[in-house]
C-alpha cells in the first residue's frame, strides 16, 4: 500500500486517530464485557510493534498453514512477501489466544486496524485464525464479540472483513452469527474496476485485470 493512501486510511478523521493512538492496555479494557472464553485460554493484546520475533514467526506459520492452500486455488492467489507485510504492518492490533500455561503457543488470534474510508470510520479485521487444533471450542465467537465490543468502544460505525469464496466454513460461520453478506445484499450493483488495494477492502466481488477476484465481504453495522 502506498504510503499517502496508509496515511489517509489511519488519520482519515479524529475518530480513527484516537482509536490508533490506544494502547494494547486500553484495548484490554474490552475483555470486561465479553464472556465466553474457555477457562483453557488466555488472552492478550499487542501492538505490531510489541511482537517478539518468536512470536511473528508463531503467527506467520498459522496463517500459512491455514490460509496458503486455499489463497493459492483463487484468482486471488498466495504472496508470501505481501502477507507478511500486511500482517506485521505498524498500524495492526492483535488478539491473541494462548493456551494456559503455553505462552509460547497460539490457539487462534485476530489482527484489526482503525481505517477511514468511504467517508466511514471502520474497524477492519484483517484476519482471524484459529489453530486446527483449538478449532470448535467457541475462540472465533468469542473473538468476534471482543472485536465488536472494540469498535462501540472506539466509536466505529462498522466493523468489516473479507472471506475467500472458497472457505465455506468461515462464510457460514459469519452468515451464523449475523453478520451481514455485503455481496448478497449488493447482488443487483454492478461491480467497478477500480484500484486492487481499494477494492479489496470496499467491494464485496470485484474484477481487477480482467479476473474476478473470489472473496465476499462480511460486515456488523455498529448502532449507537
Amino acid at each position: 500500500m502506498a504510503e499517502d493512501e496508509e496515511k489517509s486510511l489511519s488519520e482519515g478523521s479524529e475518530t480513527v486517530i484516537r482509536a490508533n493512538k490506544k494502547s494494547a492496555k486500553q484495548l484490554r479494557v474490552a475483555l470486561k464485557y465479553v464472556d465466553g472464553l474457555p477457562t483453557a485460554y488466555t488472552c492478550n493484546f499487542r501492538l505490531a510493534n510489541e511482537l517478539s520475533e518468536s512470536m511473528r514467526a508463531k503467527i506467520w506459520e498459522l496463517i500459512n498453514g491455514n490460509m496458503s492452500e486455499l489463497c493459492a486455488n483463487s484468482s486471488l492467489g498466495w504472496n508470501a512477501l505481501d502477507k507478511q507485510q500486511e500482517l506485521f504492518d505498524p498500524l495492526a492490533r492483535y488478539i491473541i489466544l494462548n493456551p494456559v500455561g503455553q505462552s509460547d503457543q497460539i490457539a487462534g488470534y485476530s489482527v484489526l486496524r482503525f481505517e477511514h474510508e468511504a467517508e466511514e470510520d471502520i474497524l477492519y479485521c484483517y484476519e482471524l485464525q484459529i489453530s486446527p487444533l483449538h478449532q470448535r471450542k467457541g475462540l472465533g465467537k468469542f473473538l468476534m464479540k471482543l472485536l465488536e465490543v472494540i469498535g462501540r468502544r472506539t466509536k466505529m460505525e462498522k466493523i468489516m472483513l473479507t472471506v475467500l469464496d472458497n472457505n465455506s466454513a468461515a462464510n457460514d460461520f459469519y452468515a451464523t452469527i449475523g453478520w451481514m453478506n455485503a455481496h448478497r445484499a449488493l447482488k443487483t450493483q454492478r461491480t467497478k474496476a477500480i484500484p486492487k488495494k481499494s477494492i479489496i477492502r470496499s467491494y464485496p466481488s470485484y474484477w481487477h485485470d480482467g479476473i474476478r477476484l473470489e472473496t465476499s465481504l462480511w460486515q456488523l453495522f455498529l448502532t449507537p
